[in-house]
């Protein structure tokens, strides 16, 4: 009998991993459809890496066919885990500069 995979609780790599289950995915079929390495997802489900670019993310998301909620989900946890800000937030804010000003007159109040 294979021991099942202990995944560190509250990481990007355990909810990516459970996601993939959600989504009936294996993670070796994932690794080959969004074609990267089993290695490569396999360091990032273990923590040993940060979790995907803000352009592999896309990815992810249209290849999982993630709804809103799920998508903004995604998003801010793959954030938390690289130390960013979710690519919908940075997205918004290269589109829209003028709201940079807006955010830090907020700040600053």
């Amino acid at each position: 009998m294979v021991a099942k995979t202990k995944y560190q609780e509250d990481t990007f790599g355990a909810y990516f991993v459970a996601l993939l289950k959600e989504k009936h995915y294996t993670q070796v079929q994932f690794a080959e459809d969004l074609g990267v390495s089993k290695t490569y997802l396999f360091d990032i489900f273990h923590n040993r890496i940060n979790p995907p670019t803000r352009e592999r993310q896309e990815q992810i998301i249209t290849l999982l066919k993630l709804n809103e909620n799920e998508k903004l989900d995604f998003l801010d946890k793959a954030a938390i885990g690289r130390g960013e800000l979710p690519k919908d937030i940075v997205d918004f804010l290269t589109d829209n500069p003028d709201e940079i000003e807006k955010l830090r007159e907020r700040m600053r109040a």
